[in-house]
């Protein structure tokens, strides 16, 4: 029973590889059709592009990682950068202002002693 159905799909795949316009090969003695084998090689392919492309995505993947992290370290150390020349503007604008005011004699002041002003 279970040879007369592997006969009757044989003859079934047969008869639709013909249909399709498959020519069959001999392949250890078993007729096998081009469709068949180029389905497999097809498989093969398919299987091994899906490898590669995983693989360069992978490897992308560790790229902008670390672009990111050198990215981040950069921006770190710009804000750092940012933050001292804020103290030292703030430094120059006190010495600034300080140096800008009007002198002592102006405001009809003597200095006297050490630092006492009448």
């Amino acid at each position: 029973a279970n040879a007369a159905a592997a006969a009757a799909a044989a003859a079934a795949s047969a008869a639709a590889d013909a249909a399709a316009g498959a020519t069959p090969l001999v392949e250890g003695g078993a007729g096998i059709s081009l469709a068949a084998a180029l389905d497999g090689s097809l498989l093969e392919l398919r299987a091994s592009l899906r490898e590669e492309m995983r693989a360069v995505q992978v490897e992308l993947i560790r790229e902008l990682e670390a672009q990111r992290h050198e990215v981040r370290s950069l921006i770190e150390a710009g804000r750092e950068e940012v933050a001292a020349l804020r103290e030292e503007n703030a430094a120059l604008r006190e010495e600034n202002a300080r140096l800008r005011a009007p002198p002592l004699a102006a405001l009809g002041l003597q200095r006297w002693g050490a630092g006492q002003v009448t």
